[in-house]
Protein backbone atom coordinates (compact mmCIF):
# COMPACT_ATOMS: atom_id res chain seq x y z
CA UNK A 1 0.00 0.00 0.00
CA UNK A 2 1.43 3.24 -0.70
CA UNK A 3 -0.19 7.02 -0.59
CA UNK A 4 -0.40 8.88 -4.17
CA UNK A 5 -2.24 12.40 -5.00
CA UNK A 6 -4.85 12.01 -5.94
CA UNK A 7 -4.89 14.89 -8.28
CA UNK A 8 -8.36 16.44 -8.50
CA UNK A 9 -11.89 15.68 -7.54
CA UNK A 10 -14.00 14.36 -10.81
CA UNK A 11 -16.54 17.29 -11.66
CA UNK A 12 -15.31 19.65 -9.32
CA UNK A 13 -11.59 20.78 -9.89
CA UNK A 14 -10.81 20.63 -6.18
CA UNK A 15 -7.87 18.89 -5.29
CA UNK A 16 -8.81 15.03 -3.90
CA UNK A 17 -5.72 15.33 -1.68
CA UNK A 18 -3.39 12.04 -0.70
CA UNK A 19 -4.89 8.94 -2.22
CA UNK A 20 -4.43 5.33 -1.04
CA UNK A 21 -3.52 2.86 -3.42
CA UNK A 22 -3.65 -0.73 -2.60
CA UNK A 23 -2.44 -4.08 -4.78
CA UNK A 24 -4.49 -5.95 -7.16
CA UNK A 25 -5.37 -8.35 -4.43
CA UNK A 26 -7.74 -5.58 -2.04
CA UNK A 27 -11.21 -6.56 -1.65
CA UNK A 28 -12.40 -3.63 -0.17
CA UNK A 29 -14.72 -0.93 -0.96
CA UNK A 30 -15.54 2.51 0.01
CA UNK A 31 -18.70 3.40 1.87
CA UNK A 32 -20.80 6.53 0.63
CA UNK A 33 -20.91 9.80 2.47
CA UNK A 34 -23.78 11.35 3.71
CA UNK A 35 -24.86 14.25 1.98
CA UNK A 36 -27.86 15.86 2.77
CA UNK A 37 -28.78 18.91 0.20
CA UNK A 38 -29.35 22.49 1.53
CA UNK A 39 -33.53 22.82 1.41
CA UNK A 40 -34.22 25.80 -0.85
CA UNK A 41 -36.48 28.32 0.96
CA UNK A 42 -35.82 26.67 4.18
CA UNK A 43 -34.99 28.62 7.67
CA UNK A 44 -31.55 29.25 8.64
CA UNK A 45 -30.37 27.13 10.98
CA UNK A 46 -28.79 30.24 12.64
CA UNK A 47 -29.35 32.16 15.78
CA UNK A 48 -31.00 35.55 13.98
CA UNK A 49 -33.09 33.21 11.18
CA UNK A 50 -34.91 31.54 14.26
CA UNK A 51 -35.26 34.82 16.45
CA UNK A 52 -37.13 36.17 13.44
CA UNK A 53 -38.88 32.83 12.42
CA UNK A 54 -40.30 33.54 16.11
CA UNK A 55 -41.03 36.57 16.28
CA UNK A 56 -43.42 36.46 12.93
CA UNK A 57 -45.44 33.23 14.27
CA UNK A 58 -44.72 32.10 17.33
CA UNK A 59 -46.39 33.32 20.93
CA UNK A 60 -44.02 36.02 22.70
CA UNK A 61 -43.61 34.00 25.85
CA UNK A 62 -42.16 31.30 22.81
CA UNK A 63 -39.69 33.80 21.78
CA UNK A 64 -38.64 35.05 25.54
CA UNK A 65 -38.10 31.00 26.47
CA UNK A 66 -36.08 31.14 23.24
CA UNK A 67 -33.64 34.22 24.13
CA UNK A 68 -33.36 32.87 27.53
CA UNK A 69 -31.86 29.70 26.76
CA UNK A 70 -29.82 31.06 23.74
CA UNK A 71 -28.48 33.44 26.22
CA UNK A 72 -27.56 30.57 28.47
CA UNK A 73 -26.27 28.32 26.45
CA UNK A 74 -23.61 31.26 24.61
CA UNK A 75 -23.14 31.93 28.29
CA UNK A 76 -21.96 28.35 29.32
CA UNK A 77 -20.33 28.00 26.22
CA UNK A 78 -17.52 31.07 26.99
CA UNK A 79 -17.11 29.18 30.19
CA UNK A 80 -16.52 25.76 29.44
CA UNK A 81 -15.23 26.40 25.68
CA UNK A 82 -17.13 23.33 24.56
CA UNK A 83 -19.46 24.80 21.80
CA UNK A 84 -22.10 21.39 22.00
CA UNK A 85 -24.55 23.31 24.36
CA UNK A 86 -24.90 25.96 22.32
CA UNK A 87 -24.99 23.61 18.84
CA UNK A 88 -27.70 21.96 20.73
CA UNK A 89 -29.87 24.81 21.54
CA UNK A 90 -29.90 26.05 18.50
CA UNK A 91 -30.66 22.61 16.30
CA UNK A 92 -33.72 22.37 19.18
CA UNK A 93 -34.61 25.75 18.72
CA UNK A 94 -34.54 25.48 14.57
CA UNK A 95 -36.69 22.53 14.80
CA UNK A 96 -38.92 24.61 16.91
CA UNK A 97 -39.26 27.88 14.97
CA UNK A 98 -39.83 25.75 11.68
CA UNK A 99 -42.73 23.90 13.01
CA UNK A 100 -43.88 27.54 14.18
CA UNK A 101 -43.14 28.91 10.74
CA UNK A 102 -45.31 25.73 9.45
CA UNK A 103 -48.41 25.64 11.28
CA UNK A 104 -48.34 28.25 13.81
CA UNK A 105 -52.13 27.51 14.70
CA UNK A 106 -51.36 23.94 15.76
CA UNK A 107 -48.65 24.88 17.67
CA UNK A 108 -50.86 27.42 19.40
CA UNK A 109 -53.19 24.79 20.01
CA UNK A 110 -51.09 22.34 21.15
CA UNK A 111 -49.32 24.73 23.57
CA UNK A 112 -52.76 24.93 25.23
CA UNK A 113 -53.43 21.59 25.21
CA UNK A 114 -50.36 20.70 27.09
CA UNK A 115 -51.66 23.52 29.32
CA UNK A 116 -54.57 21.95 30.65
CA UNK A 117 -52.96 18.98 30.59
CA UNK A 118 -50.85 20.53 33.63
CA UNK A 119 -53.54 21.79 34.73
CA UNK A 120 -55.81 19.54 35.20
CA UNK A 121 -54.11 15.99 34.52
CA UNK A 122 -53.97 13.61 31.68
CA UNK A 123 -57.24 13.51 29.92
CA UNK A 124 -59.52 10.74 30.95
CA UNK A 125 -59.54 7.25 29.69
CA UNK A 126 -62.55 7.51 27.09
CA UNK A 127 -60.47 10.09 25.61
CA UNK A 128 -57.48 8.57 25.16
CA UNK A 129 -56.73 6.42 21.71
CA UNK A 130 -53.94 3.43 22.33
CA UNK A 131 -50.91 3.58 20.18
CA UNK A 132 -52.91 1.26 17.49
CA UNK A 133 -55.28 3.62 17.21
CA UNK A 134 -53.41 6.35 16.55
CA UNK A 135 -50.53 3.97 14.11
CA UNK A 136 -54.17 3.49 12.34
CA UNK A 137 -55.07 6.85 12.32
CA UNK A 138 -51.42 7.58 10.67
CA UNK A 139 -51.89 4.53 8.33
CA UNK A 140 -48.93 3.11 9.18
Amino acid sequence: MRKVWGGTRPGTGHPAGPATVRGPDYAGGMAAQHYEPPVTGSLAETPAAIRAALAASALPEVLDQYETELDAAFAQARETGELTVLTTAVRRWWIEALEWQRDPAGQRDFLARMERHLAEGPPAPEHRITREEFRAQLGV
